[in-house]
């Protein structure tokens, strides 16, 4: 006697799969490993020279009441947990500018005046100037970047926190007195209208806004040649 059975297979795709979301941002983990636990006798190192003295920064009253200042510096500078901003770093609006098709960085950065629990990044509507194109929500990819600690000497057991991972998050805390960077990625997409396209990147703090830097992203009416290399 033969029996038949019936074999129910379901199957669950991310939902990115049916979005318009850039391949590029599919691609990359949304975090990176867990540190290991270091044998006994390992010792931090701190350049001091990478960072100005605390001396140097003067906060205005806004920024005091509101427990952090916004700065921003090259997407190419490092940027370390005990990095301060000089005066002419510090921030109000952010401006990019990128061809047709290109993934382009914005980076800021987070010094912490108190201890900020809860803090997450968000991006406003971003549309053109004069005109009703705007660049969707899905091409902006909003992380956090976390240090990794590498080590300098392995006779004299000494190390240093190096930024490396950017990580994917809804929300996160900073530690007072050590400075957070955010990197924003934008993918612009193929057929967009050239020109300039404007809007807000919202801070806050246990869900309440807090602060929003204006955005000015300049796209430019042409793309950039293809190129055998693959990054």
């Amino acid at each position: 006697m033969k029996s038949s059975f019936l074999i129910l297979v379901l199957i669950f795709f991310p939902s990115f799969l049916f979005s318009d979301t850039p391949e590029g941002f599919k691609v990359i983990a949304e975090e990176g490993p867990e540190y290991l636990n270091l044998s006994p006798g390992w010792k931090e190192v701190v350049n001091e020279n990478e960072s100005l003295p605390l001396s140097s920064l003067k906060p205005t009253s806004d920024e005091q009441a509101r427990g952090y200042i916004t700065f921003a510096k090259h997407y190419m500078d490092k940027i370390y947990e005990n990095t301060i901003p000089s005066s002419g770093d510090i921030v109000n609006k952010l401006r990019v500018f990128a061809s047709l098709g290109e993934y382009e960085p914005i980076t800021f950065c987070i010094y912490p005046l108190k201890s900020l629990k809860d803090a997450s990044v968000r991006i406003s509507e971003i549309k053109m100037k004069d005109g009703n194109d705007e660049i969707p929500a899905d091409h902006f990819d909003i992380r956090v970047v976390r240090p990794f600690r590498v080590k300098i000497d392995n006779s004299a057991k000494t190390y240093k926190w190096e930024p490396f991972f950017i990580e994917k998050k809804s929300a996160f805390d900073i530690e007072k007195g050590k400075t957070k960077q955010i990197w924003i990625t934008v993918k612009i997409p193929e057929n967009l209208k050239a020109g300039d396209y404007l809007g807000k990147v919202i801070i806050k703090e246990g869900g309440k806004e807090t602060r929003n830097l204006d955005l000015q992203i300049r796209v430019l009416p042409f793309r950039l040649a293809d190129t055998d290399i693959k990054f």
